[in-house]
């Protein structure tokens, strides 16, 4: 599973162009959830997933370097750990 997640202090945001990127894939009804959740499931959404790979560091706000981490599909419960805006994955084992 791949999930997106914010490595630096500042926290999870998304660029101007990659709100309107995903609006045009038609995600606005789930825009709040990516931008406000911080859940798995809501960062592992695939077009949130593939808009950050189509716009690499273009994605990135002024407050967010994004990266996509790869879980395994066997993760139990993973949850994202932020503390001061950065974050990375945990379940018992841990990625960044």
């Amino acid at each position: 599973m791949k999930v997106v997640i914010n490595t630096c202090y500042g926290g999870f945001s998304l660029s101007t162009r990659a709100i309107r990127r995903l609006k045009e894939m038609d995600v606005f009804h789930i825009l709040d959830d990516i931008l406000y959740d911080n859940s798995v499931e809501s960062r592992s959404n695939p077009k949130l997933v593939s808009v950050v790979e189509e716009l690499g560091e273009e994605a990135n706000s002024n407050f967010s370097k994004l990266k996509i981490v790869k879980i395994p599909d066997d993760a139990h419960d993973p949850y994202i750990v932020n503390y001061d805006g950065m974050e990375h994955i945990a379940e018992g084992r841990a990625w960044s």
